[in-house]
């Protein structure tokens, strides 16, 4: 195989290489109890966030891309805040994370608690429920089959 065309696998975007890039340069903040933010920043021209942003996008997420400068840098942050996008984002990159695995176990915990909770939110019980027990691989197929938005 020509060392070229090796290169071109690791090009593609997957919930493996995002979990890396999310577990180095991403955060998740409590805010509360029911409210969790997930974001990363890079600076301008952050090509890698566009991409990261794209395949999202594909999967039938909707994430937010906010520009900024820090006083000195021009940065570009993109930003996940819909409860049910954040159990499901976080259910697929957590067996893939190292360093913020506990805090993203602790996230799904919070959250699946508040969408049972949460009378709003009582059109997803069921695929909350599917939540509880379903592997990383059984939600994202059951999330692409439907196409969720949020």
């Amino acid at each position: 195989m020509p060392i070229g065309s090796r290169l071109l696998c690791y090009k593609t975007m997957n919930w493996q290489y995002l979990a890396g890039y999310f577990d180095g340069e991403g955060w998740i903040i409590f805010y509360g109890e029911n409210a969790i933010h997930l974001g990363v920043a890079q600076k301008s021209p952050a090509k890698v966030i566009y991409q990261v942003k794209d395949f999202l996008t594909e999967q039938g997420f909707i994430p937010n891309i906010n520009l900024w400068n820090n006083g000195t840098t021009d940065m570009v942050t993109l930003l996940m805040r819909r409860t049910l996008e954040n159990v499901i984002f976080l259910k697929m990159i957590s067996p893939y994370l190292i360093e913020k695995k506990e805090k993203a176990i602790l996230a799904i915990e919070r959250l699946e608690q508040h969408i049972k909770t949460k009378g709003k939110m009582r059109p997803f019980r069921k695929l909350s429920e599917k939540l509880e027990s379903a592997t990383s691989q059984e939600v994202g197929f059951e999330y692409q089959n439907k196409r969720l938005l949020f």
